[in-house]
């Protein structure tokens, strides 16, 4: 019974896919601008947007045509980044969920040449090929942030981590709770 009450949370979740690869999970407190948190809720074909100080008392702020992806599940990536409204990789309120931004290896034609998103050793690389199609060798390899490192800025902080730590966690959370 448990599993199914899993399985059925995890499969109704339903997420705002922003672009550049940032995802909200629909009715989720997360870290906004300065120090109010935000959350988005779909109501048939509009999205209420709410803004908040704690996360708990919310206050409209606007609502709008769905102008993005709305998805029940993600697709493939290879790494997320979680930003933070402090440093330590924590935010101000605990209740709030870091901001997420996912990475894909997909190949992005740059009209001249291409880029994809890899993992090599443990850092996050964006490589940039002469090809359009990101085959042949790469002509520029620059290096993100190591995985799983958190990086503190002057107001905020981050974290990369790899995309398939978290697909084995979920599946590792899954698994505890049918045996």
């Amino acid at each position: 019974m448990l599993a199914l009450l899993l399985f059925v949370t995890i499969a109704s979740a339903r997420y705002l896919v922003l672009t550049g690869g940032a995802i909200q999970k629909l009715g989720r407190c997360y870290v906004g601008n300065g120090l109010t948190y935000q959350k988005v809720e779909l109501n048939g074909y509009f999205l209420n947007s709410f803004t908040s100080n704690d996360c708990d008392n919310w206050l409209p702020t606007g609502s709008s045509l769905v102008n993005y992806p709305v998805v029940y599940s993600l697709y493939d990536y290879i790494a997320v980044k979680y930003s933070y409204d402090k440093k330590g990789c924590e935010n101000t309120v605990d209740k709030a969920k870091p901001t997420e931004q996912l990475y894909t290896d997909v190949c992005t034609s740059l009209g001249v040449g291409s880029t994809r998103y890899a993992i090599e050793g443990n850092k996050l690389v964006l490589k940039t090929f002469t090809n359009t199609d990101c085959t042949g060798t790469f002509t520029l390899s620059v290096e993100s942030e190591e995985l799983d490192k958190c990086v503190d800025k002057s107001t905020y902080s981050y974290k990369i981590t790899s995309g398939a730590f978290e697909v084995f966690a979920l599946l590792a959370l899954a698994l505890a709770f049918l045996f």
